[in-house]
């Protein structure tokens, strides 16, 4: 009897393992519908369930328009450290929801491996098909049939001719490069 009981607690305790070692590792993936636990529709009031460990600042950036003011929301770690920055919409329930992430952290992963420690080369390497627009300080590049980009800075190019009506393709990026910024719209 006591050897039954025993295989049951060891069979709970190693499911109770992988179960906590599957929602560490969900915890910073990023994917066409999360990053993290953060959904398209989570509610801005629910953050401080979510990152309960976390820090939470609310700013306002006013910028030269005044319509293009806009509230961000940053999520700091216990160390201080920039993990996100949320930026809300309000949605046809009048409730603020998040619209977009930006990934601060290299924690966050998406299912391919790719966090802010990746390089372009790795970039190519997992997502063979991108659509790459260039921008006045920096490179988007965007997989094909994804939600989330990865900004390169413009130092990234190989020539610094191109403007921003120029087409950049893949053999104009630096494969050195590192990503600055992965951002998710939903």
């Amino acid at each position: 009897n006591y050897q039954i009981m025993k295989k049951y607690f060891i069979t709970a305790v190693a499911l109770i393992g992988l179960v906590a070692c599957n929602n560490s590792k969900n915890e910073f993936l990023i994917t066409n519908t999360n990053v993290g636990a953060l959904q398209k529709d989570t509610p801005i009031q629910k953050l401080d369930s979510i990152f309960a460990k976390d820090s939470i600042v609310n700013s306002n950036l006013e910028g030269e328009l005044r319509y293009a003011s806009t509230e961000r929301i940053t999520i700091f770690n216990k160390e201080g450290k920039e993990l996100l920055e949320i930026t809300p919409k309000t949605n046809d329930k009048d409730e603020k929801v998040v619209e977009s992430v930006f990934v601060l952290s290299e924690l966050y992963t998406t299912d391919k491996g790719i966090s802010l420690k990746s390089t372009f080369k790795e970039v190519k390497e997992k997502y063979p098909e991108l659509d790459i627009e260039p921008s006045i300080s920096s490179v988007i590049v965007t997989p094909k049939g994804q939600n989330f980009y990865f900004t390169f800075d413009k130092t990234a190019l190989k020539t610094n001719n191109l403007g921003l009506s120029d087409t950049v393709t893949a053999d104009d990026i630096d494969d050195t490069a590192k990503i600055t910024r992965i951002s998710v719209n939903f």
